[in-house]
């Protein structure tokens, strides 16, 4: 660790005569003192009187640095005329003056008392005594290996226990959610054969409300069952086309270039005259280039939803308002109507499936909740977004966003 790193520097240069200390004063090296003689005094002998052998220090003990056994170090000490005057290559491999003396100018070079150079980790201390300086390197570059060796087996042992968990993952999550799949390709598959079993029972239904008509002439009765003949026809008709865009099948038409203005305005002259009925005032607002690649059948049928929906819901004498405007890349198709009351909950819930905002004005105009969600899908499928937005006035919004090919 770096701390232990420059505690290892700082006891080389305290041991090696740094700050003008050195390990062994000069008058000592010149005469080193005689080695003591004669015979161990009393105090050499036992408790028991008997003598025994002189506790002394360990053979390690004799060199301060020997618990450094093992790191590779050498130290450096230069005057004030920055000219080497003492040197320790010894605890090292492979360095010799010269290159130990490149070092230390480089880290002289760095202007600071300790970090990193070439590997080797330095510390740098003032001598008093020369003047100079004293510098001492640690080569933990081993330690730098084994860390970084450490660290690649952690990451590649990580990471076969990552995808060994997740292979197992995928392997159980597959088992755990083959029931689910199994279960809603079921319930789509049985939704598109109801669709289709129920269309001819009720074609049958129609057929005889019209023979008796024929024979017994208009009723009420007989125009019920045929109003809610019609109605059960548009909910399966919706109910199929929706089980078929979740199943990801395409109706093999293709899609083409049109003016989404253009056709907007053709299908709003369908729903006129029904909402002229009830004094509803409608208007159109198109700019002048609103071209878009779409398929024109699942555009006019997303419009039919839309303007059938202002027409059953907006308020008596109330307006309806529908454009196509440019905006950038992009094509905003709105329809946009006020009503007696906006619903009590968030735009988004209104393309939910079956959802009804108010049952009892649903009873009377004979909604089924489908509608929006299948013009959602359709807007999806097409790559277009669909959204729905209330504004002030009691006023509410269908916003159809599709990309322009100019």
């Amino acid at each position: 660790s770096e701390r232990e790193t420059s505690r290892t520097l700082s006891m080389i240069l305290s041991e090696k005569g740094s700050n003008g200390e050195m390990k062994m004063p000069p008058d000592e090296k010149e005469n080193p003192p005689d080695p003591p003689t004669g015979k161990p005094e009393e105090e050499g002998k036992t408790e028991s009187g008997e003598a025994g052998e002189m506790p002394g220090a360990p053979p390690e003990a004799a060199d301060p640095l020997s618990e450094l056994r093992g790191e590779s170090f050498f130290f450096l000490r230069f005057n004030s005329e920055n000219r080497l005057i003492d040197r320790d290559l010894e605890h090292i491999a492979g360095m010799d003056e010269a290159s130990a003396s490149e070092l230390a100018d480089e880290v002289r070079a760095t202007g600071k008392g300790s970090g990193r150079v070439s590997g080797y980790s330095f510390r740098i201390s003032e001598d008093i005594e020369e003047g100079g300086f004293a510098v001492a390197f640690l080569d933990n570059r081993g330690q730098q290996r084994s860390l970084a060796r450490v660290l690649v087996l952690t990451m590649i042992v990580g990471c076969i226990c990552w995808i060994a968990m997740l292979v197992f993952m995928y392997f159980l999550s597959r088992k755990a959610i083959r029931p689910i799949a199994e279960n809603i390709r079921r319930q789509k598959q049985f939704v598109t054969d109801a669709g289709h079993e129920i269309k001819t029972p009720l074609a049958i239904i129609r057929a005889n409300a019209d023979v008796l008509e024929l024979h017994l002439g208009s009723n009420k009765w007989i125009d019920n069952i045929r109003s809610q003949t019609d109605r059960l026809n548009s909910l399966t008709a919706d109910m199929l086309m929706l089980a078929k865009m979740d199943e990801g099948r395409d109706s093999g038409v293709p899609a083409e270039e049109f003016d989404a203005g253009e056709v907007l305005g053709d299908v709003l002259r369908t729903f006129r005259e029904s909402a002229e009925v009830r004094g509803v005032r409608i208007t159109r607002k198109v700019d002048g280039d609103c071209r878009i690649r779409y398929r024109r059948d699942a555009y006019i049928r997303l419009l039919s939803i839309l303007f059938e929906n202002a027409v059953k819901y907006v308020r008596e004498n109330g307006f309806i308002e529908a454009g196509a405007m440019r905006e950038g890349r992009r094509i905003t198709v709105f329809v946009r109507n006020d009503c007696d009351a906006l619903p009590d909950c968030p735009p988004e819930r209104l393309f939910d499936r079956f959802f009804r905002a108010d049952q009892s004005r649903t009873r009377a105009t004979g909604g089924s909740g489908i509608g929006l969600s299948s013009a959602k899908a359709i807007a999806e499928q097409g790559g277009g977004t669909l959204t729905a937005g209330y504004e002030d006035g009691n006023v509410i919004v269908f916003r159809l966003n599709i990309k322009s090919v100019t």
